[in-house]
């Protein structure tokens, strides 16, 4: 593939707001060519879209872009040179009240800077717009009128929402619904959709407007769904039924109806799932389907008992989905766990997406409206959706009684979610022996307070290592970085120890709960607890790995309090895998 064919394809996942997978590319790409301007250019940009501000801003300083602008033409130098301010930016939308304003103008003096160089609409808006927010409205009004002035009267989607966005810091509401109608009407990207109604929302937030404005402008709707089995026979309880088929598929289509255009995310079993997958296809919507293991075995345990033509029309959405993941290596029994876990990915990525397209989450389940009797099935995923507090629509499967779906079986299992911390301390092997004891008292002893304060039960440890298993993933994030903060609290120097550093590893997934014969206590097994031990290694000093499943489920239960910053395609230790990581860092204190 040639260099402008892969910039083409890094562009158009990320005006899907792919932004991860833009990454991905574009760092494969860059492994051989490393001095291509625009795909450095788009890289950190991918990175920057997708919230992960530092690592956007350590790639944009070691990558030695912005020395390169020269180099370009005018709209790339234009582009490279504005990624600064887009980081100040960025940073000054995610600071505390207190911060933001200062860090505003930092961002709008670096756009003003660019922009009195190519006098282009793009860096002029931009800078209004910061300008607006460092609360310096006379220069936001004047910046605004400028771009104005500059605007062409072709009709592309870019120029009519910049010209919104310059009415909108003017105050003409009435221009601004108009401008955005033709933006609406001129079909940009899903990028470029968020990017404005986040944009003109800061606006509107900041000035006192109403953002019903913006209703001119839509973006698709990102939905997690989920729902019954089919069943035939009177006592298959809480399933769907022949008549009741055709009842749920018309209203899973008034659903699409009411929506201009959908993206979902859940798994693909015969019955509810797979009529709402056909239905969000049909739309011309998109659906990324979450399998809990791979789509054979699958097949077996969720599809082929319903029959012949639940399965057909199972393959046939396979074929035509957006994306499919997998996200166990096999098969592990009738267990909930798996269905659970997979349940929880897919509310997670949701949830994610959501936030790249500037859009809420919602939820669609085909229901008996029964409570759950497991931690898989319908009622367990409408449960844990409802506690996110995001919205959701019920369709009634028109049972009167319970049951589970995508085949989650009701009998017992030894395996149940959890989240898995690896640490270690580099550098503990060059201590000599009469260090040792320090060691323990200055380093360890802090750190096994934090597990004391955080009330973790299963802890193992050996050397420097430590090995954690914590029942909530939200409580794992905590713990990892109050870890790392407490290492970097401790005086090595005045304790006589060398440079020390603490790396940690975390991931989740359902593990094995056994008794271990040789320690003779319950412990965990399985190919989670082997994923999770393989990050640790690969994870930087003084940083906090985790995997992306870490992130959806951490997106999901607590989505306010953490940053989890896409880092790429990190090999694991041992050759085990190749896997997308993040690093994990407390959230700064949200807006007020």
């Amino acid at each position: 593939m040639s260099d402008s064919d892969v910039a083409a394809q890094v562009r158009r996942l990320i005006g899907r707001t792919e932004y991860l997978a833009a990454f991905d590319v574009a760092d494969r790409a860059l492994a051989e060519q490393p001095h291509d301007v625009a795909l450095q250019h788009l890289a950190v940009l991918a990175l920057a879209r997708a919230g992960a501000t530092d690592n956007a801003a350590d790639r944009l300083m070691r990558s030695g872009l912005l020395a390169h602008a020269d180099e370009c033409d005018d709209e790339l130098a234009e582009d490279v040179l504005a990624l600064e301010a887009r980081v100040s930016k960025d940073r000054a939308f995610a600071a505390p009240t207190d911060q933001r304003r200062a860090l505003a103008e930092v961002a709008a003096a670096q756009y003003d800077v660019v922009f009195e160089r190519f006098h282009r609409t793009y860096t002029g808006i931009n800078a209004a717009t910061m300008w607006c927010a460092a609360g310096q409205q006379d220069r936001a009004r004047t910046s605004a009128a400028e771009v104005l002035s500059l605007l062409s009267a072709d009709v592309d989607y870019w120029a009519a929402a910049t010209r919104a966005e310059a009415l909108l810091l003017l105050g003409d509401l009435a221009g601004v619904y108009d401008a955005l109608t033709i933006a609406d009407a001129a079909n940009g990207d899903l990028a470029s959709r968020a990017s404005t109604r986040r944009q003109l929302a800061m606006i509107c937030d900041e000035l006192g407007i109403d953002t019903d404005v913006l209703r001119a402008l839509a973006v698709p709707s990102v939905v997690h769904y989920c729902g019954h089995l089919p069943g035939e026979a009177s006592n298959d309880a809480g399933r769907m039924r022949g008549d009741d088929e055709q009842r749920v598929a018309r209203l899973v289509r008034a659903f699409m109806d009411r929506h201009r255009s959908v993206i979902a995310h859940g798994s693909l079993a015969a019955g509810a799932d797979i009529i709402i997958a056909e239905a969000v296809l049909e739309a011309g919507g998109e659906v990324h389907v979450v399998l809990p293991f791979p789509a054979q075995e699958f097949e077996l345990s969720s599809v082929r008992d319903a029959g012949v033509d639940w399965l057909s029309r199972y393959r046939s959405c396979l074929e035509r989905v957006t994306s499919s993941t997998v996200v166990t290596a096999r098969r592990h029994g009738d267990d909930d766990a798996a269905y659970a876990y997979c349940s929880a990915i897919a509310m997670g990525t949701a949830v994610v997406q959501a936030r790249f397209m500037a859009a809420r989450a919602e939820q669609l389940a085909v229901w008996d409206g029964q409570p759950p009797d497991g931690e898989a099935g319908t009622a367990a995923d409408v449960a844990r959706w409802r506690r996110t507090g995001l919205p959701s629509t019920i369709v009634d499967v028109a049972s009167t009684t319970n049951a589970k779906t995508a085949a989650a079986p009701s009998a017992p299992t030894a395996r149940g979610l959890r989240a898995l911390l690896f640490a270690d301390v580099k550098g503990y092997s060059s201590l000599a022996d009469e260090q040792i004891p320090v060691f323990v008292a200055q380093v360890l002893g802090p750190l096994s307070r934090v597990l004391d304060r955080a009330g973790i039960h299963f802890r193992n440890g050996w050397g420097d290592a430590l090995y954690l298993v914590i029942d909530d993933v939200s409580i794992a994030a905590d713990v990892a970085l109050s870890l790392q903060e407490a290492m970097e609290s401790i005086d090595l120097e005045r304790v006589g120890l060398p440079a020390l550093r603490l790396r940690v590893g975390v991931h989740a997934g359902p593990v094995l709960m056994l008794h271990d014969p040789v320690r003779d206590e319950p412990s965990f097994f399985g190919e989670h607890v082997t994923r999770a031990a393989r990050i640790e290694p690969v994870t930087p000093p003084g940083a906090v790995f985790v995997t992306s499943a870490f992130a959806s489920l951490l997106a999901l239960d607590d989505p306010d309090s953490y940053v989890c910053e896409y880092v790429g395609q990190v090999p694991m230790a041992k050759n085990y895998d190749t896997v997308p990581m993040h690093h994990l860092r407390r959230s700064r204190p949200s807006l007020a």
